[in-house]
């Protein structure tokens, strides 16, 4: 059982710690939504990650196309283009 829930209790561990040392907007619902929002795309690169390295092979150009693809979609984003657009793109 702590080998599974292990990463979530610690995840909630350091999450209360800064919710007592950090200002009280730090635990704000809005602010827990961006937390969320923006390890998205770190999540999905990490599951991407682990599926090669349990193949057996590893790449350390993922967090580079990372960058690039999120570059490439702020770009699309600036001059118009629709987000599901931009997203495929």
């Amino acid at each position: 059982m702590i080998r599974t829930l292990g990463p979530l209790a610690g995840l909630a561990a350091v999450y209360g710690l800064f919710a007592l040392l950090a200002p009280g907007s730090f635990s704000s619902f809005a602010n827990l939504e961006t937390i969320s929002r923006q390890t998205a795309i770190v999540g999905t690169a990490a599951l991407g990650m682990t599926i090669v390295i349990i193949a057996g092979g590893i790449d350390l150009s993922v967090g580079s196309v990372v960058a690039m693809s999120t570059v490439v979609i702020a770009a699309l984003l600036k001059i118009g283009a629709a987000p599901l657009l931009a997203a495929c793109g």
